[in-house]
């Protein structure tokens, strides 16, 4: 049996990670997990470890105590790494964060174990302090960096990892049919606004408050639309709740000023996703900084079918292909955005067109089994 390795020392695993290791263990793996904290998804399958792998590496102050601790982490590790090598026969060890990266790669040449990197979309390899920065390039030339977009794998390069070290695994999610649930607008707004009508032309909106987005530049956008659509809304279904609720007030502020605000729904409903799908007519994608949730996000909505407005130069662009299963826009522009949006209105072929499309990239190129059996090919 494959016996691999899994370390984290983030707070959580993404979910999109969580279901793709579920798809290994069905190919026969086995997996051990070393966990900084023991993740929600993973806590009941008994192979999972706890442990401390030093300060989470912020600025130059924390890197120097990293620095500090990495002769004992190393130390500690090495009789564990023993014990999984020649005890349980592990082929490979998969790391997720910073700190792991760091110190099981030594680890794993003197054991000749295979070693894989998983790069966050979101992480801004510029931002590292520089000393790590010097770390991360000189540990990565022993590893294999797998970047989940084209426009990670740029980044990498940018910070001269070689090229021969990435590779490129398209992300994959679980596809379904969302199912047909016409009461639920007309239950919110029963409870919450009387006004709300289903006739509404609605802007669909999925974010992570705790990252940049571009809801101030669609606000902009949504009230030079409204000579063209009168009935036009906006859904907003947020995350990250301290986040969220510093962000609603300023954003409510902001669609007040506009004169938007009751077009304007904030909602916290992410993790049932589905049941939201029927009442959007267009999705933005407003992330700066996609992770892989909002990866998994838009893929979910691609499989339902919807045309999709996103961001140049922001990760989307292996997903949303211009004018092939969306269509993607200058950041910042809300007069653009504002066209696109009153296009797609206009034209509902085009907009059945894009969503059909949309649809059919996600069930052929980004499946979960996909990108499990690219994800197996790094470990044989």
């Amino acid at each position: 049996m494959n016996q691999i390795l899994i370390i984290n020392s983030s707070k959580e695993i993404p979910l999109l990670l969580v279901d793709l290791f579920s798809e290994l263990e069905k190919k026969g793996y086995f997996l051990h997990f070393f966990l900084a904290q023991a993740d929600s998804e993973l806590k009941n399958r008994g192979k999972i470890r706890k442990v401390y792998l030093g300060p989470t590496i912020k600025g130059i102050f924390s890197f120097i105590l990293f620095l500090l601790a990495y002769p004992f982490l190393l130390f500690s590790y090495f009789f564990s790494l023993a014990y999984f090598k020649y005890s349980k026969g592990i082929k490979a060890i998969i790391c997720l964060g910073r700190n792991e990266k760091i110190i099981f790669t030594t680890l794993a040449v003197l054991f000749k174990i295979k070693i894989i990197w998983l790069e966050a979309p979101e992480t801004d390899y510029k931002k590292m302090p520089g000393g790590f920065l010097f770390f991360y390039r000189f540990f990565s030339c022993r590893a294999t960096l797998v970047a989940f977009t084209s426009f990670t794998g740029v980044k990498l390069k940018n910070i001269r990892i070689p090229e021969s070290r990435i590779k490129i695994i398209a992300p994959g999610v679980k596809l379904s049919e969302p199912g047909h649930q016409q009461n639920i607008f007309f239950n919110l707004a029963k409870a919450e606004k009387s006004n709300f009508s289903r006739k509404y032309f609605t802007l669909g909106v999925v974010t992570d408050f705790s990252l940049p987005h571009q809801i101030e530049n669609l606000f902009q956008a949504a009230r030079a639309c409204l000579a063209v659509i009168p009935n036009l809304q906006i859904i907003i279904v947020g995350e990250g709740r301290r986040a969220k609720d510093e962000a609603e007030k300023k954003l409510a502020w902001l669609a007040k000023k506009l004169g938007i605000d009751n077009l304007v729904w904030f909602v916290s409903e992410q993790e049932n996703l589905k049941k939201w799908l029927d009442g959007f007519d267009i999705f933005i994608a407003v992330g700066e900084v996609p992770k892989l949730s909002n990866l998994a996000t838009v893929l979910k909505i691609m499989s339902a079918g919807l045309p999709i407005i996103g961001f140049h130069n922001r990760g989307f662009e292996d997903l949303i292909l211009e004018d092939k299963s969306g269509i993607l826009v200058e950041a910042g522009s809300s007069e653009i955005l504002a066209q696109k949006i009153i296009e797609l209105y206009k034209n509902k072929i085009r907009s059945r067109h894009l969503g059909e499309k949309a649809k059919e990239l996600a069930e052929s190129e980004f499946t979960l089994e996909k990108m499990a059996q690219e994800m197996e090919q790094l470990l044989k």
